[in-house]
C-alpha cells in the first residue's frame, strides 16, 4: 500500500513517455547490472572518496596530539558503509522506478 501511494507521487510528479521508454531500456539490463553500475559503483564511489577525503584531510589538520585510528581503518569502515549505502540507494531507485512506470502506464491505458 505504501509503495503504491509512493509510486502514483513519482508518476504525478516526474514520469512521462520518454522516461517510460528508458526505463524499458534499463530494465533490461536487469536488477543486478542496475544496483551495480548506479548503485554501487556511481553513487558509492562517490560518496566513498568524499567521505574519506574528508576524514583523511581532518585527520592531518588534527591539532589536539591525540592518536588517531589509522588509515586503513578508516577506508574500511567507510568502503563497507558507503557498499551497503550504494547497494540500498540502488534497490529503492528500482524499485520506486518500476513502481512509477507501471501506474504510468496503468493511467496511460486507462484512458
Amino acid at each position: 500500500m505504501f509503495y503504491s501511494k509512493l509510486g502514483q507521487f513519482f508518476v504525478d510528479k516526474k514520469w512521462d513517455a520518454e522516461a517510460s521508454i528508458r526505463w524499458s531500456k534499463v530494465t533490461c539490463r536487469g536488477m543486478k547490472s542496475y544496483i551495480l553500475i548506479n548503485g554501487i559503483a556511481l553513487w558509492g564511489s562517490i560518496v566513498f572518496l568524499g567521505i574519506t577525503g574528508g576524514s583523511l584531510f581532518l585527520k592531518e589538520k588534527n591539532i589536539s596530539g591525540k592518536p588517531t585510528a589509522p588509515d586503513l581503518d578508516i577506508i574500511l569502515v567507510n568502503l563497507t558503509l558507503c557498499v551497503l549505502g550504494g547497494f540500498l540507494y540502488g534497490y529503492l531507485s528500482w524499485t520506486l522506478n518500476c513502481l512509477s512506470d507501471k501506474h504510468y502506464k496503468e493511467k496511460q491505458f486507462k484512458l
